[in-house]
């Protein structure tokens, strides 16, 4: 999934996927001098928050096309806020789904007058939307034709188009935070993402909520 936004936002870099043998999955290229697990990067680049603060952002860039493409689509988008919302992951485990909200619950959030909200949410259900568009009579925009879990180049166009995003502790989250998008977040205490503090250094202009441990959401 990665490949499309890496292509983008590197463009001097040679970016494919990796290949194995089927059977002993030993790597079948090897034209490279090292490599790295690209979560242990962060040892040797962000050793200090200061090295967090120094560091350019955003890396990743937008696809600017089809970000105006999309942005064409949402009616008032000139003229009144747009704030693309995702409620919950995909993983509904009942260790996760605590930290997550039910449409319902979420609902009033997207009835807020004078703004236009833009389903950032990836595998949602056709009843979650009826609920919203038909049932609360939410002014709420799907986007059923962008694949929201596939195509991350996709995802974050259409992220790009909002003013603000607001979601749990999701992809949708951090494709706002990694494309410089403006985000309210919410979920359990995650340390390597926090580091003892309330903010997270990853991101700028970027809220993070926690709910405490062993509480819902909305209590």
């Amino acid at each position: 999934k990665l490949l499309g936004p890496f292509e983008i936002s590197f463009p001097e870099a040679t970016v494919r996927l990796a290949t194995f043998e089927a059977i002993t999955l030993n790597a079948t290229q090897h034209d490279y001098d090292c490599h790295i697990c690209l979560s242990d990067l962060a040892h040797f680049l962000r050793p200090t928050f200061e090295d967090f603060n120094k560091a350019q952002h955003p890396v990743y860039r937008i696809n600017l096309e089809r970000a105006r493409e999309l942005h064409e689509r949402i009616p008032g988008a000139r003229e009144k806020p747009v704030v693309g919302v995702s409620w919950r992951s995909r993983n509904l485990a009942p260790a996760r789904a605590k930290s997550y909200l039910s449409v319902p619950e979420f609902a009033p959030i997207v009835e807020t007058p004078g703004i236009v909200f833009v389903n950032l949410q990836y595998i949602s259900i056709e009843r979650e939307l009826d609920f919203l568009t038909k049932g609360r009579g939410a002014n709420f925009l799907p986007f059923e034709d962008v694949d929201k879990f596939n195509n991350l180049v996709d995802a974050a166009a259409l992220a790009s188009c909002c003013d603000l995003i607001i979601s749990a502790n999701t992809s949708v989250a951090d494709i706002a935070g990694s494309h410089a998008v403006p985000c309210w977040s919410f979920g359990q205490d995650q340390p390597h993402f926090l580091f003892g503090r309330e903010t997270t250094p990853w991101y700028r202009d970027f809220s993070y909520t926690v709910v405490p441990q062993g509480e819902p959401v909305v209590t």
